[in-house]
């Protein structure tokens, strides 16, 4: 995945640029004026969107990747904005939906074919308003009860859903 993402020369000075390591990273150095490319996650913010009865609400993806498959609402951290607010954005763009964020619910890391290393921040969203609707990257909106999720080919949001399945097992057994 990384040959894609390499520079052949330095951005600043136009020197062929040399491989290195640091640490455990592969890196881009300019043998001329010292400069680096790193490479370093995307950053990328996903929303588990709680309904006020309880139920999840799950998009199924218009686009590649994973085109037709069950997923939660998600989209790059763009310029300027902080993860917070990309998750509100992508939840309103998406489904329709506004909401207020609960909590941070995972940060996990992925390979992806496309993008290379994505940083996926997740949080737990109770949804305040608007009118659910599939838009922009969703082609169908649905909600779940937390047990009766339809399959999630999607590893990392299969993830998410089993720990906030678990968290919320653990609310339910401390209530008692």
């Amino acid at each position: 995945m990384i040959n894609k993402l390499l520079f052949k020369y330095c951005p600043y000075c136009a020197a062929p640029l040399k491989d290195g390591k640091e640490n455990r990273s592969f890196i881009q150095i300019c043998p001329n004026c010292g400069w680096i490319h790193y490479f370093n996650p995307v950053p990328s913010s996903a929303i588990l969107p709680v309904l006020p009865d309880g139920q999840i609400v799950l998009i199924r993806r218009q686009n590649e990747p994973f085109a037709g498959k069950w997923a939660i609402p998600s989209g790059f951290v763009e310029y300027g904005e902080n993860p917070e607010e990309t998750a509100l954005r992508e939840l309103k763009e998406e489904t329709g939906l506004t909401g207020k964020i609960d909590s941070l619910l995972d940060i996990s890391e992925k390979e992806t074919p496309a993008y290379g290393s994505v940083l996926v921040i997740t949080y737990l969203v109770n949804i305040t308003g608007g009118e659910m609707e599939a838009h922009d990257d969703a082609k169908e909106i649905a909600a779940f009860s937390p047990d009766k999720f339809p399959p999630i080919e999607i590893k990392l949001f299969q993830d998410v859903l089993d720990k906030y399945k678990r968290r919320q097992s653990a609310i339910a057994g401390k209530s008692h």
